[in-house]
């Protein structure tokens, strides 16, 4: 260190006493310095500061150089051992990989350097050239009548507005002679604006190991199918229950479904509706695939669904026991969607290496007029 320490003196000194010369000449000549001497004498006053400094480092024991030398040192030794035989403590191990409280405070080692081990053996059969590993997620249900509704990106609105056309009263007759004088046919109508709030859909994934994340590639793809599937089957459940609420005409004349549906195609045409969806369920579904006539089943039973199209009519085949309805997808009314969000949050869990995950939107199904629906039912 004292040589260390007479070297940048020296050359402190030697760099000041240059400065010094230039600054003479400027004096003993009179003359103006030129921008290259002024610079020059800038640098030189600089890197004689920086010695100072260095010197105040090394003999304070801080500079990242000399931690750096020492943990080269340990990291030559380090490398002269072996993985069958440990020579050395757990400090030296730390310290040979460059640790230093200030400049290298995080350092990774082999294990087997720092804690001693055996010498590594030849792989089973089965380790040989395994496959990357995947994940398989569990069966999913993706029945859904969401998808075949008018869909509006709903942006950053947390409400929907919209006018609403309630009852339409003709007071009147719209023929008439052409010399007619009296007052002529007019409409009342019932005009309101309606205002909705849209709601969130949110999902939350618990206690997800950390080590999935960097073991398995496609996991992250995964647990976001994995999220998005519940808001899926939630925002499905609210389509429905829109509907229903808006308290659509119903009607089960007929003594199939067939029959039940045709007719109830009729009666919504009536009403100016053009059905182009006939959402039912399950075991509706499967009835109206087996249908039989004299000559056997009705529909083809090369696949299921085969009834579909019917009456022009698109089969959406939900879950549960919901009853059927005819829709016009275009008359009933709008979804509107808000952006998907997907987060995971690694800091909850961690003291026990474990992540949180968390996928949400925002949604509202805005029935505008639901003689766009009806149901296929006796109440």
């Amino acid at each position: 260190m004292e040589s260390m320490k007479s070297f940048f003196a020296s050359q402190k000194a030697a760099l000041l006493d240059e400065a010094q010369a230039i600054v003479d000449r400027y004096e003993a000549t009179g003359q103006r310095l030129t921008a290259a001497d002024k610079a020059k004498v800038e640098g030189l006053v600089a890197q004689a500061s920086g010695y100072r400094d260095r010197i105040k480092k090394i003999e304070d024991g801080e500079t990242l150089r000399a931690s750096m030398e020492v943990g080269h040192a340990h990291q030559e030794e380090a490398k002269k051992m072996t993985t069958t035989e440990t020579k050395t403590s757990f400090s030296d191990a730390v310290i040979g990989a460059g640790f230093h409280y200030k400049h290298m405070p995080s350092v990774s080692l082999s294990a087997v350097a720092a804690l001693g081990g055996k010498a590594n053996v030849f792989p089973a059969v089965t380790d040989w050239n395994r496959t990357e590993p995947v994940t398989v997620s569990l069966g999913q249900d993706t029945r859904f009548l969401y998808p075949n509704l008018q869909i509006q990106d709903a942006g950053d609105a947390g409400s929907i507005q919209d006018f609403k056309q309630s009852a339409r009263t003709l007071v009147g007759t719209v023929k008439r002679a052409l010399d007619a004088t009296s007052d002529k046919a007019h409409v009342d109508s019932t005009l309101a604006i309606v205002n909705e709030a849209l709601s969130q859909f949110a999902i939350t994934v618990d206690d997800v190991p950390n080590q999935l994340f960097e073991s398995v590639g496609n996991l992250r793809g995964f647990l976001d199918q994995e999220a998005r599937f519940q808001i899926q089957v939630a925002l499905d459940s609210h389509v429905v229950s829109q509907i229903a609420a808006a308290g659509p005409a119903f009607g089960n004349t007929g003594a199939d479904m067939i029959t039940k549906i045709r007719n109830a195609i009729g009666e919504m045409r009536t009403l100016g509706a053009n059905p182009d969806i006939v959402a039912i369920n399950a075991t509706d579904a499967a009835a109206l695939d087996l249908l039989t006539d004299a000559g056997g089943y009705i529909f083809s039973t090369r696949r299921a669904g085969d009834a579909s199209p019917l009456f022009d009519l698109k089969l959406v085949e939900m879950p549960g026991s919901t009853p059927p309805y005819v829709i016009d997808s275009r008359m009933l009314g709008v979804l509107y969607l808000g952006r998907m969000d997907f987060a995971v949050d690694p800091f909850t869990g961690f003291r026990k290496n474990l992540s949180t995950l968390r996928a949400e939107t925002k949604a509202l199904l805005h029935v505008r007029n639901i003689q766009g629906a009806r149901r296929i039912a006796s109440a």
